[in-house]
């Protein structure tokens, strides 16, 4: 078993239509390829994506193609390995695609479908990836995309919202706008085609075509209503599915809705503006065994060639791997270089700044060595004076203490001669001697009128004698 690659592949189709079959072909290849590549990224491409979204596109609408142009699809290629083309003609009839995106064939013409879809990619793409058409058509292998568990839950929906009969056979009917014409003559061929068997009902199908819902309506007029079911335009593709694998027969104007109707072994009969089946034809396709020949040899082919896409993408991926790895190393040798010269640089504009620094430090350091010397001196000095001032403290010191001591001899020699009875007794005479001083001392009467005396001095009082109050007395003598 080959090991799983990581690739990329674009396919290009026109998957943005309200058409059944442009809607289911997406999923079924990226389903087929997915299960061949598991690792690949499926990225779908059509003339207008997501710019067109659809009811039918499951919520992943395709990228849009745009107008065609060499640079338009150099960029398309440039993110993928591989590019395969569904259709290399969308649709023969221009105006019918025209219609089927609702747009004037003029705007559609402008898109330039044909560059696209068949030789636009590969001009673009010849060097950088291989571009694949893809021949078969991706339709006959539908029921692996549905798991029958599934299509019985949306058989069961359909009975549900009363799309579909419960019991007996039914008929599905697909058409367009350009079967109206042949709608009378097809109304009478199916009902007597229903008529012929009592479990026989009519389907009519609305799968996104042209016209779809004005040809079901017309039919339904005059197709008999007991008999009678129609599943609406807004039927997801799971519900198509399961209508189209439960039913007896499909009659349509596709021959893609064909291809799903003979995968799932179901006849098919094709209706032709030109030319309308008879109750006869759809008798006779109703009772012949589907031809399962075709469908199987159909698929088959279809397989061969997704086993061949799976490889080419496979080797492209390989290929581009190598040659991006390639890339990857010269472009590492190339940078490692670039940062080595860089380097160099650096480290030679290091090395200089290095220099430098050193012969700053130098300078700073001879002026420090030559400030330390200055303090140190300094130091020196201070220290000296601080022997000084502690001398001259000391010798200060002593002093103080020597006063202090003279200080309190002469307190005590004082408090001694105030203990002396001689001091005690001449106290009154100090008092005495003091007041005679204090007149002496004052200044002399004004002379004044002798209408304007003085009035009377105020009698002082007499201070009582103190011990202390002629410190000028001498001192006697303490007796011994």
């Amino acid at each position: 078993m080959r090991k799983s690659v990581s690739c990329s592949i674009g396919i290009l189709g026109t998957f943005d239509t309200d058409l059944f079959d442009d809607a289911l072909a997406p999923r079924v290849l990226r389903r087929e390829l997915k299960a061949r590549l598991p690792a690949a990224r499926i990225v779908t491409f059509a003339p207008y994506g997501a710019l067109r979204p659809t009811p039918r596109d499951g919520g992943e609408p395709a990228e849009p193609l745009g107008r065609w142009s060499p640079d338009r699809a150099a960029a398309l290629t440039a993110g993928v390995d591989c590019v395969l083309v569904t259709r290399t003609d969308p649709f023969p009839d221009h105006d019918r695609l025209a219609r089927s995106y609702g747009v004037d064939r003029a705007v559609l013409d402008e898109l330039d479908l044909g560059g696209w879809f068949i030789d636009g990619p590969a001009r673009a793409a010849e060097e950088r990836c291989p571009v694949i058409t893809f021949g078969s058509d991706p339709m006959v292998l539908a029921p692996r995309l549905f798991s029958p568990d599934l299509l019985t839950k949306r058989l069961e929906y359909l009975w549900l919202m009363g799309w579909y009969p419960r019991e007996g056979a039914a008929v599905v009917v697909e058409g367009d706008v350009g079967l109206l014409p042949i709608v009378p003559r097809l109304a009478a061929e199916l009902s007597e085609f229903v008529a012929s068997e009592s479990d026989l009902k009519v389907v009519l199908a609305e799968l996104g075509s042209p016209g779809d819902a004005e040809f079901a309506s017309e039919l339904a007029a005059e197709l008999p209503p007991e008999r009678l079911y129609r599943l609406p335009g807004f039927a997801g593709i799971e519900d198509i599915a399961a209508a189209i694998a439960n039913s007896a027969m499909v009659a349509g104007s596709s021959r893609r809705v064909g291809l799903v109707a003979q995968a799932y072994g179901r006849a098919w009969v094709a209706l032709d503006p030109t030319t309308c089946p008879t109750s006869k034809q759809f008798e006779r396709a109703r009772r012949t065994e589907p031809a399962r020949a075709a469908g199987p040899s159909l698929a088959a082919q279809a397989d061969a060639e997704l086993d061949r896409i799976a490889e080419v993408a496979r080797t492209a991926a390989l290929t581009h791997r190598q040659k991006e790895a390639s890339m990857a190393e010269t472009q590492r040798l190339s940078e490692t270089e670039e940062v080595l010269g860089h380097l160099q640089v650096a480290h030679e504009a290091r090395s200089r700044r290095l220099a430098t620094e050193r012969m700053v430090f130098a300078n700073h350091l001879h002026k420090a060595e030559a400030e330390i010397g200055r303090l140190k001196d300094e130091v020196a000095r201070l220290r000296e004076e601080l022997a000084h001032a502690e001398s001259r403290a000391a010798e200060a010191e002593a002093g103080t203490h020597a006063e202090a001591a003279a200080r309190l001899a002469a307190r005590e020699e004082l408090s001694a001669l105030r203990a002396t009875r001689t001091f005690r007794y001449t106290a009154e005479l100090r008092s005495v001697y003091g007041r005679l001083r204090q007149l002496g001392e004052s200044p002399p009467k004004p002379t004044g009128s002798p209408a304007d005396p003085l009035p009377p001095a105020a009698p002082s009082p007499v201070a009582a004698p103190s011990p202390v109050a002629d410190s000028s007395l001498p001192a006697e003598t303490k007796p011994g």
